[in-house]
């Protein structure tokens, strides 16, 4: 069942209308009819109930409900009003999608639907400060009301949402929040904003929205509109649909019904209002899951749910994995077909409609109004089936359209005169006595208004922002340099991101360049780096191979006697899913093995040019001093590889993590010279701008702001986890129009983020506490049978820990049988108490043991995990073997095993076995300098404590891989992994005699020194953090493998 939230229009208000579209059919349907009369019996006004207030005709032939598809893809003609019973059926629901409950910020439980036959008259206040002048709208699921804000005194439409009793009412409350979330998202003059969002005490979730004017799109499209009425309104809903889709928001319901047309007091073009984004698509979730420790959202799209004569191909045919921006270009085409023609492209019942929609050519645009050449061809390219067919950005296609930019001189932009307004529409006078309800009063649990669902704000940065956007402009430009790195570099919190992604977002929306957003996690997902940015660009999280090819055959123009365009496909998809030994080739009909490393470079590098079909890409590289070794060295060869592909590198760096002397810090460093990067250090925030950044997240009094930026002390993410804090809490009380904190919270001592995850952890019973710190050996991704052998194996009630861990949210369910983290930064956390017990290696050797069990045992994610738990077990040997045979079994598989062990990082300086034995795997390739090919080596090494200066020696195997010689030379300490050669011992002790100085990682460019001496001068020991890689290629010998 499905919750279709509508505005509709009236002459001279926007007021909010909903509808239902269940699957049941009509039965359904009037069920839900009468559910709503349940809830609202009879209109304050003593009219008829509701049902008959929409079946009635009204004397602006206005239906207040949503307007059946067929009527509105009709002549323009005067609309027939019909009851709830005639909505078109549609299929709605997404069968592999699971909907969450009431939105995990808000700390509460399942909610609990309002008393039936409880009325809301006028004069009731709602939330404490919302006072009910008038219903604008309702339907089976919730109701809309007008009010005026006490707070600000403004007139607001404040839609509630009463799900009917059923086992649905999670689903639909989750669609209503994401409606809330696309919306406060969005902050543009073409799109109605949202103003507040929270929960009232009986459960049910209220948004309340601006209150804007004008008559809708569907009502003038009955008469002829001339073209500048026309250019102007497509122009600016070009314009809200690309600050929409560059925020990862698809309208996904785009119809002439849910655009408002403002005529202009002066004459002038009229403005336009994009509304109702119930049926929104979200690619993304901005929540922030350091500031309250909640999982976000999963993205969960509901499969053909639209407005049939509107829908794109896509839509209709479920392929969620194309509906993106020029989803809602489809949509804009039919209205633009029938504003030029006063038709729309097809007529007919629903069913008929969705099938010419998805299958037949429109037929040619014939004008019924003066409009320049060129105009049938533009219609007809955003009528087209398939997506990439279309404009990818609406700002592209708004290009395209200003070539049709009416002569302003000459333009006259006249509407239809709409009827005389009513003054109790406009003005929001006290209707009397105020009536209490307890039930709609705000429920305290919820943080107030958007602070919850909205992303942060970004204030301040001026000087950062516009540096960053001369760089970009440069590059889009043709100016200068091809390539251009930045190093955003600052503590954690400060705000790196959020810059990054304020970048993206602005280059998104104009259309100049096509962002890929890579992360680099320290504790690694499957779809971190530049994998997971191409699959986020192809909507490929939640399909299987043989779509991908489908995909990307259809998408590249591939056809079936191009064999080596066939071949490119099956090695991107390769990349994206990798291939069984046993699985036969998919829809390409090519077997293609990424075998080498830069055979996996190359196809990377292809699909990255076909990405940006000839436009300049923009790489946000988040946190990537945690990156790979071979990330460094593949975003290096970008420079003589691709050196007319246009590329802007934006790179946050967090300074605690690239100390001197780090390997990290050093990697930077060569490739900031290497590309003659700039580094921007990211300072705190000024008290004047940090108080800017808490006013523009909440309307907070003077003493609670002050006290907020003096505990944050400039850091962003700092000032805002105090508000969270203080939400969660329920410390927040809103009074006289802004929310103030009681002065004994005040002067209480904030807590750190430790002290926060270990608050979570004290509600877990003491028994079961073990659980949470053996399922922090699980890795991000936790399945439920091998968390519940883990648990057995460590003598613990599986059932009942897993229970207490998720009512403590130390673990949220993801799907059926999986868990994952709140936030990565717990799993931290309880790693690290972890090693203070005196049974870890206990609980390490059961969890490398319990994920033998896991589905994916098999593949390189779990056996790295498995891997790092028998190392940390001190189970050297055990590891070593494992990761041997992975190798073995993998040679002929998708990735190159020297490729798969740098990528899990454990292919240098990691394994200690001193009774492994050397291997060589495949065929040995042959050495560049004497032609033989290489063998397995002793090198002499030490184990060196890190409270000593010197230590024992002590022998360690090497490991002879395919492309070279691989030393397994690393020692267990307890400070850390530390190993050097004799050679390197010596470069050390040199080093730390010379002193170690106390500069920044990125050092002035001027420095004369080169790379390999800064290798041999950096300080080796535990303190500095010195890299067992690095110490390794000191006396890898003269001979190189190529």
């Amino acid at each position: 069942m499905h919750a279709d939230f509508r505005f509709a229009s009236d002459w001279n208000i926007g007021v909010l209308a909903l509808s239902t579209a269940p699957v049941g059919g009509l039965n359904s349907r009037r069920a839900m009819a009468e559910a709503s009369e349940a809830k609202n019996p009879r209109h304050p006004d003593g009219g008829h109930s509701s049902a008959e207030r929409r079946a009635a005709p009204r004397e602006d032939d206005v239906d207040l409900v949503a307007i059946e598809p067929d009527e509105e893809d009709s002549a323009p003609t005067s609309p027939e009003p019909r009851g709830p019973a005639h909505v078109p059926e549609r299929e709605i629901r997404d069968e592999h999608s699971a909907p969450p409950s009431i939105p995990s910020a808000a700390g509460v439980g399942a909610p609990k639907p309002a008393p039936p036959g409880v009325p809301v008259l006028p004069g009731t206040v709602i939330a404490g400060r919302y006072e009910v002048l008038g219903v604008l709208g309702e339907g089976g699921m919730g109701i809309v009301y007008r009010c005026r804000d006490q707070a600000t005194g403004q007139l607001v439409a404040l839609k509630r949402v009463i799900p009917p009793p059923g086992n649905l009412v999670h689903e639909y409350l989750m669609w209503f929040y994401k409606e809330a979330r696309a919306l406060a998202a969005l902050d543009h003059p073409n799109i109605v904003r949202a103003k507040d969002f929270g929960q009232l005490r009986d459960g049910s979730p209220y948004l309340a929205m601006e209150l804007v004017r004008g008559t809708s799109l569907h009502e003038l499209s009955h008469a002829r509109l001339g073209f500048p009425v026309i250019w102007h309104v497509t122009d600016q809903i070009l314009a809200a649909l690309a600050h929409a889709h560059a925020r990862g928001v698809i309208h996904g319901d785009l119809k002439p019904s849910n655009v408002l047309v403002e005529a202009a007091l002066d004459g002038g073009p009229p403005r336009i209002h994009v509304l109702d984004f119930g049926l929104a698509w979200l690619r993304q979730d901005w929540h922030d899951e350091r500031l309250d420790g909640a999982k976000a959202i999963e993205y969960t799209p509901h499969a053909g749910a639209g407005t049939p004569g509107y829908m794109a191909p896509e839509q209709i045919q479920h392929e969620m994995h194309h509906v993106c921006g020029a989803t809602d270009l489809y949509a804009l085409g039919c209205i633009l077909y029938r504003l030029f023609s006063g038709r729309p492209p097809f007529s007919g019942e629903s069913r008929e409609l969705l099938r010419v929609h998805a299958f037949e050519p429109p037929p040619p645009l014939r004008l019924a109004i003066e409009a320049p050449s060129g105009v049938e061809a533009f219609v007809t390219r955003m009528l087209a089936k398939r997506p990439w067919d279309r404009w990818e950005f609406a700002a592209e296609c708004r290009r395209d359209w200003a070539r049709f930019r009416p002569d302003p001189r000459t333009a006259v932009y006249s509407l239809p005169t709409p009827p005389p307004i009513d003054p109790v529409l406009v003005e929001a006078s006290p209707t009397g006595p105020r009536s209490h309800k307890p039930e709609l009063s705000a429920a305290p649990e919820r943080p107030p208004g958007l602070l919850s669902i909205r992303p942060s704000p970004l204030v301040g940065r001026a000087d950062v922002r516009a540096r960053l956007r001369a760089i970009c402009d440069e590059v889009v430009a043709g100016k200068g340099p091809p390539h251009r790195l930045v190093l955003l570099v600052g503590s954690a919190g400060c705000g790196k991101s959020r810059i990054a992604e304020w970048l993206c977002e602005v280059m998104h929306e104009e259309g100049l360049m096509v962002p890929l957003r890579a992360r680099y996690r320290k504790i690694r997902s499957s779809l971190d780096g530049m994998l997971g940015a191409a699959i986020h660009y192809f909507n490929f999280e939640r399909v299987d191979r043989a779509v991908i090819e489908r995909s990307l055959l259809d998408r590249w123009k591939v056809r079936r006697d191009d064999r080596n365009g066939r071949a490119w496909v099956a090695g991107t998809a390769e990349w994206f899913r990798p291939m069984g030994p046993d699985q036969p080739a998919g829809p390409s009909g090519i077997r293609f093995t990424l075998d080498t490393l830069d055979t996996r470079r190359m196809v990377i590098r292809y699909t990255l040019r076909r990405i940006a079909n000839g436009r300049p890409l923009l790489f946000w590289l988040d946190d990537l001093h945690n990156a790979a070794p071979t990330t460094y060295e593949g975003l290096s060869r970008i420079l003589s590889e691709e050196p007319d592909q246009r590329i802007v590198m934006v790179a946050t760096v967090r300074s605690e993590d690239v100390a001197l002397g780090t390997p990290a810090a050093d990697r930077l460093r060569e490739l900031r010279d290497a590309m003659n990067g700039t580094v921007i250090q990211i300072d705190p925030l000024p008290p004047e701008t940090t108080i800017e950044l808490i006013r523009a997240s909440l309307p907070l009094d003077d003493e609670a702001v002050q006290e907020a930026a003096r505990r944050s002390r400039g850091n962003p993410l700092f000032a805002l986890q105090q508000l969270h804090a203080w939400a969660l809490a329920g410390n927040l009380e809103f009074r006289d129009g802004m929310y103030r904190v009681p002065p004994e919270v005040l002067a209480v001592r904030p807590e750190t983020t430790a002290e926060l995850w270990d608050a979570r952890l004290t509600a877990v019973p003491e028994s079961y506490r073990l659980s949470a710190y053996a399922a922090a050996t699980l890795g991000g991704d936790i399945r439920r049978t091998v968390l519940y052998a883990l648990l057995t194996a460590l003598g613990q009630p599986a059932d009942a820990a897993i229970l207490s861990l998720q009512n403590a949210e130390i673990l949220i369910p993801r799907g059926p049988g999986r868990l994952s983290w709140p936030h990565e930064l717990l799993q931290e956390h309880l790693l690290l108490r972890l090693e203070q017990r005196p049974d870890k290696e206990r609980i390490y050797r059961a969890a490398a043991t319990a994920l033998t069990q896991h589905p994916l045992a098999n593949t390189r994610r779990i056996v790295r995990q498995r891997v790092v738990n028998l190392i940390q077990a001190g189970d050297a040997d055990s590891a070593a073997h494992l990761l041997f045979e992975f190798l073995q079994s993998s040679w002929n598989g998708a990735r190159e095993p020297l490729a798969r062990g740098a990528r899990g990082g454990l292919s240098r300086g990691k394994l200690p076995g001193a009774r492994s034995r050397p291997r060589i795997l495949g065929k040995p390739r042959r050495c560049a300098t004497s032609g033989a090919s290489p063998k397995p080596t002793r090198t002499r090494t030490s184990r060196v404590p890190a409270s000593k200066s010197s230590g024992i020696a002590r022998t360690s195997r090497t490991v002879c891989g395919c492309s070279g010689t691989w030393r397994a030379s690393r020692a267990r300490t307890p400070r850390g992994w530390i190993s050097c050669s004799a050679r390197s011992r010596r470069s050390r002790s040199s080093a730390t005699s010379r002193g170690s100085p106390s500069v920044s990682p990125f050092p002035a460019k001027s420095s004369t020194c080169s790379a390999a001496t800064r290798r041999r001068a950096r300080p080796s020991s535990a303190a500095s953090g010195a890299s067992p890689s690095s110490i390794n290629r000191s006396v890898a010998g003269s001979a190189s493998c190529s």
